[in-house]
């Protein structure tokens, strides 16, 4: 999928999909549609958290066809996947999110966040 500004985020909401928005650079853009070169972004949409691993350790690499890709190691997104999120460090932006959000969603945010924590994640402002 091409991720322009938000489209990405907002259609996978919509359908129980997940998504990653990957490094500028990291998964070529040659073949896609142009439409900014400097805020296309290509990244898959998936139902599990493991198949968007897969997904994005298949589709990232330097391309010569894409001058913008980055010239960089292949990366195994799936190594670290059973590990767990015990000390990972999430980013909340309060200033942004929290002003224009429905109160509903507000809540399951918040509930999400608590399970996150449950897990061992910390937070920090963004």
């Amino acid at each position: 999928m091409v991720q322009i500004l938000a489209a990405q985020y907002d259609s996978r909401s919509c359908c129980g999909l997940l998504g990653v928005k990957p490094t500028y650079g990291l998964v070529s853009r040659y073949g896609a549609k142009p439409l900014s070169f400097s805020l296309d972004h290509i990244g898959p949409l998936t139902r599990t958290v493991t198949d968007c691993a897969l997904l994005t350790q298949i589709i990232s690499g330097p391309d010569e066809n894409d001058p913008t890709s980055l010239k960089h190691q292949k990366q195994d997104y799936l190594e670290d996947i059973e590990s767990g999120i015990n000390g990972i460090k999430i980013g909340v932006s309060r200033t942004h999110f929290f002003k224009q959000v429905d109160g509903e969603v507000l809540r399951e945010m918040k509930k999400s966040l608590e399970v996150f924590r449950g897990l061992g994640a910390m937070f920090g402002k963004i």
